[in-house]
């Protein structure tokens, strides 16, 4: 693996982390821009391949109540 194919996977789980643990006020866009995803297409991209889910998604599910989430 390259450096900088795994400095972009090192990026793309922080973001993922912040999705399935931010607050109300994070946004996709927000998690993205700050772990230095300039391009949101790509990132966007990206982030369905190597997740299997839009970012969106993940953000939804983290913010649904604790009780829902171990439900599902």
């Amino acid at each position: 693996m390259s450096l900088h194919h795994y400095l972009r996977l090192k990026r793309l789980w922080a973001v993922r982390v912040q999705l399935m643990t931010g607050g109300d006020g994070l946004t996709v866009k927000a998690a993205a821009l700050g772990n230095g995803f300039w391009h949101l297409g790509d990132f966007s991209r990206s982030y369905r391949l190597v997740f299997g889910e839009a970012p969106s998604e993940t953000l939804a599910r983290g913010r649904r109540p604790l009780h829902l989430a171990i439900d599902a």
